[in-house]
């Protein structure tokens, strides 16, 4: 089955390190704190942040006159902040809605207006405007119902288009609400200061709406990896779009009642918080192309200090500014309006109530960012495997060296066409001139363990690298099964130990809707000495003639935009298993990379195209 020929002397089976590496390169000494601590600093930063961004936006009106009255708000925003946080780490946007569900459910029965109301009504009120995303989370966990989640998989909303349709259109709306109202205003106010008489100040969470959209913008336009989107289960898409209609379902339910926005603002400006924060760092470290989590960790870690030294004092440049020049500029804005207003570009004399409308844009406009944000990370950034593992999604540019990634059962399915496979070995030996014969990565699972020991031994000896993955699918009652998740990582080691009589030096976290993207997998592999990955482009095979041009034309891309350490990894879709068509994908990766124009470019290991103290090249 598996050609012997390959020279394994020119490639150390499995390439399990002879020496454990203290720490990488330019890296902290084995990542900082414990992931407890980082999260809980997280936590706390987003908190206080949001205590100020309430104190600016509630300060003077009718229910806080001073800093006492923010400790309840500031305690509903910890808790968007910590359901943010859920579903970051635990790659699951599902989880997420469900604890902003209950974070709004329990802000409208604590906040202060609501205190006027009957009990019964209070609770049922509340049970109202939390019911869209509690319903979508408890959805997605039942099999049959998530399934259906999958139809609306083809509406991906972290597309730049999509981003900035859905993004600009409430905030259009809250800025030319705001407009009227200055215009109308102001005209029977004295002075020339802007004056909009809504229930709260709307400056802070204004910002926040638009640095969200152009973040968002600038992160998703820049990427490094442009095909390499972390979120490919149709599942998880299909419970990415149904969370955000339901969390903007929510939002605007809250919106139309006094006693219910009021409640929704902590919650939304401390989700908001955490977002911003999390795709601040997430998007600093793409662009410095963070090779695993010592690296991002590190950037992480000078990105807080950038926060501290350089964005921190331009807030109190910020409002020196507003002391000095705040009336000339506020001014110069209600001139503009008032001219503009009265040329009929800005109607005041209107029939719907400009201080409702506003409102309801405001919290939308945050609810839109907030509804898009945790997917956005999660398909971008594996933040979460950053926390709990020691996670690759490339390895070191500019090597030359690709790693070829495929599961065991895609490429050994007993139905496989032996035609295929046969094929494929002979393509991967055959070279020329100096080429080096091409290695895949080939990732088992315990069941493929079981049933094909003699066949991975092959592969081994053959020269290609195997490690380890799961297929056991995610499900939302996983959060609660740490110990479970990890005894199965460590069957599969001990099975691999058995078989192999090395340890695995990788794990694979396989496809998003497995539990090897849960925490317990990462830390488990982590603590084994394994260091994980995922990838750099993701192909699955829909074919039996295997890729179309556009997919090998995103490959190449990819490989010829960085010059190595891409991690390729091929899947087949439940339709073309079986089918021979991942052998027929794999050559015409190779063919393809083989053929440009810039030569040298090796399929290698793992460990060889992730180096763990890779040297350092000056050019």
């Amino acid at each position: 089955l598996v050609c012997k020929t390959m020279a394994s002397s020119e490639q150390k089976s499995n390439d399990v390190p002879t020496q454990s590496i203290s720490w990488e390169r330019g890296t902290l000494k084995d990542t900082i704190p414990r992931s407890t601590k980082i999260l809980s600093i997280f936590w706390l930063a987003s908190t206080s942040v949001s205590a100020f961004v309430l104190d600016r936006t509630l300060q003077n009106t009718t229910n806080y006159s001073d800093w006492l009255d923010l400790c309840i708000p500031t305690c509903m925003a910890g808790l968007g902040t910590a359901s943010v946080m859920a579903g970051i780490l635990y790659s699951d946007s599902s989880i997420s809605a469900f604890l902003f569900g209950l974070a709004v459910f329990s802000s409208s029965l604590i906040i202060r207006p609501a205190w006027d109301m009957n009990f019964s009504t209070l609770v049922l009120e509340s049970l109202k405007v939390s019911s869209p995303p509690l319903v979508v989370a408890l959805s997605s966990s039942i099999g049959s119902l998530g399934g259906l989640f999958s139809l609306l998989s083809t509406y991906d909303i972290v597309y730049s288009i999509n981003i900035l349709s859905v993004g600009s259109i409430p905030l259009a709306s809250l800025l030319f609400g705001c407009s009227q109202l200055i215009s109308r205003n102001n005209s029977s106010e004295a002075g020339s200061h802007i004056v909009l008489n809504l229930p709260i100040n709307i400056g802070a969470t204004l910002f926040m709406s638009i640095t969200a959209l152009v973040l968002f913008l600038l992160y998703v336009q820049n990427r490094s990896h442009k095909h390499g989107n972390l979120t490919i289960d149709s599942k998880k898409k299909g419970a990415n779009v149904a969370s955000f209609f339901a969390i903007v379902a929510s939002t605007y339910m809250a919106s139309q009642s006094t006693s219910t926005y009021v409640a929704m603002i902590p919650v939304l400006i401390g989700s908001l918080i955490a977002i911003l924060l999390g795709a601040f760092f997430a998007s600093v470290a793409d662009v410095w192309y963070a090779v695993g989590t010592g690296q991002f960790q590190m950037i992480s870690l000078d990105t807080s200090v950038i926060l501290s030294y350089f964005v921190a004092p331009l807030f109190v440049l910020y409002f020196r500014f507003l002391l000095k020049y705040g009336d000339f500029c506020e001014a110069r804005i209600v001139a503009i309006v008032s001219f503009l207003s009265s040329i009929g570009i800005i109607p005041t004399d209107v029939s719907y109530d400009i201080e409702n409308t506003t409102m309801v844009s405001l919290l939308l406009s945050m609810g839109v960012f907030v509804a898009i944000g945790v997917p956005l990370i999660n398909s971008l950034c594996p933040l979460g495997g950053y926390m709990y593992g020691r996670l690759y999604t490339h390895g070191q540019p500019n090597t030359k060296h690709i790693a070829l990634c495929v599961k065991f059962a895609d490429l050994f399915n007993d139905a496989a066409s032996m035609d295929e496979r046969e094929d494929l070995w002979k393509f991967l030996n055959s070279r020329e001139n100096d080429e080096k014969t091409a290695s895949l990565n080939v990732f088992v699972t315990i069941e493929d363990m079981k049933q094909n020991a003699s066949l991975m031994k092959e592969l081994i000896a053959a020269g290609h690298f195997v490690g380890i993955t799961t297929s056991k699918e995610y499900s939302s009652f996983d959060v609660f099964q740490w110990h479970n998740i990890e005894g199965l990582v460590k069957k599969s080691c001990e099975e691999y130990l058995d078989i192999t009589g090395d340890k695995p030096s990788w794990f694979h976290v396989g496809n998003t809707n497995t539990v090897g993207v849960h925490p317990s997998s990462l830390r488990t592999s982590y603590e084994l000495g394994m260091r994980s990955a995922m990838w750099s482009v993701h192909i699955n095979v829909t074919q039996s003639t295997g890729l179309s041009d556009k997919d090998l034309t995103n490959i190449v891309d990819g490989v010829k935009q960085y010059r190595g350490g891409n991690f390729i990894y091929i899947t087949a879709s439940k339709r073309s298993k079986g089918d021979g068509s991942v052998a027929v994908a794999l050559q015409q990766v190779v063919s393809e990379i083989r053929v440009l124009e810039e030569k040298g470019y090796v399929f290698a290991h793992m460990s060889s195209v992730a180096k763990e103290n890779p040297g350092m090249y000056l050019s």
